[in-house]
């Protein structure tokens, strides 16, 4: 979740965090996502009955938005990337691809291809 410095006195990003920490997040998933995008740094997670989500909000001008988020409908999910401009990591300039538009094989595909049975096999 991203870091709030100063509560209560209009300081920091007045977006709400898209992860929350919330849910029961497969331990192998959350490795191999760690080990193939986010390596040296943590992540933050949303696991919803319908999608699984994992990456890093800006908490700071000039920090990166990195999100992947897997589906149910593999079609829908995406990766965002961004950058953050404002203070407090606000005004973040982002670029979403999914799944569906991709054409050929790339490393999002692979990834998502490689754990969307894993995660919503029920």
């Amino acid at each position: 979740m991203r870091h709030r410095m100063v509560s209560g006195t209009g300081l920091g990003n007045p977006e709400p965090a898209k992860l929350m920490n919330q849910g029961n997040l497969n331990m192998q998933f959350a490795d191999d996502a760690l080990a193939t995008y986010f390596k040296n740094s943590g992540a933050d997670y949303q696991v919803e009955s319908d999608k699984v989500a994992i990456g890093i909000e800006p908490s700071y001008q000039g920090d990166p938005l990195l999100i992947i988020e897997i589906n149910r409908d593999k079609s829908k999910s995406y990766i965002q990337r961004g950058k953050s401009f404002g203070p407090y990591g606000s005004q973040v300039v982002q670029k979403t691809s999914v799944y569906g538009e991709y054409k050929r094989k790339s490393k999002f595909v692979k990834f998502v291809d490689k754990w969307h049975e894993v995660l919503f096999s029920k």
